[in-house]
């Protein structure tokens, strides 16, 4: 059994990791065509998470309002993709 503080893992940044990540992605994407959640989001969602099927680093920003998603080799360039030249999370 998964304690519940075991899912919700935010960075000090608002940055969201692993279980809590991959459901706000796929909240996010759920919908159909133009009426897809990203679009009635908060708009400040934005995290990366393994996808063990493709061996792969999902990484996705909404903050844009945009839904912005990039598939990565690895969770250090996730991490770069979402922090601009300053080391703060890229807004």
């Amino acid at each position: 059994m998964t304690h519940a503080s075991t899912l919700i893992t935010p960075t000090a940044k608002g940055c969201l990791l692993g279980d809590q990540a991959a459901a706000c992605f796929f909240h996010l994407a759920s919908g159909e065509s133009r009426s897809r959640n990203y679009r009635f989001a908060r708009g400040n969602e934005y995290g990366y998470y393994y996808e063990p099927r493709i061996r792969k680093w999902i990484t996705f920003d909404n903050r844009m309002g945009t839904f912005y998603v990039e598939i990565c080799d690895t969770d250090r360039e996730a991490q770069q993709l979402l922090t601009d030249g300053y080391g703060l999370l890229a807004a």
